[in-house]
């Protein structure tokens, strides 16, 4: 809460960029502002078996040493709404990076929705 309190005066004192954001709300993202305030952040996939991963893979059957595995990220970032005068979360995917599979654990198959 205390870092949305200095992003908010630096927004005041500062030229604000409008960014489209989801469900077609506009944020003020302030200029420069987002390199200090973003950053990426690894989905885990959960399996009961072996617990939390950090990747996933992509077909159902596993093959070590394949090209199927996969590092999925997002970018996360604060802005302001200044419609509802509230500090929110943005989350953008960014682009899966493609690994062979380890030897070890089977990981889980990628969620549909991972966009892969």
């Amino acid at each position: 809460m205390r870092r949305a309190r200095t992003l908010a005066a630096l927004v005041a004192g500062a030229g604000l960029v409008l960014a489209p954001a989801a469900r077609g709300q506009t944020v003020v993202v302030p200029p420069g502002i987002p390199a200090v305030d973003c950053w990426s952040q690894a989905r885990t996939f959960d399996t009961l078996r072996n617990g939390p991963f950090a990747y996933c893979r992509k077909n159902l059957r596993y093959r070590p040493g394949a090209l199927e595995c996969f590092w999925i990220a997002e970018r996360i970032c604060w802005a302001f709404d200044p419609v509802s005068r509230e500090w929110s979360q943005l989350h953008s995917p960014e682009q899966p990076i493609v690994f062979p599979c380890p030897v070890g654990p089977e990981p889980p198959v990628c969620p549909r929705l991972a966009g892969l």
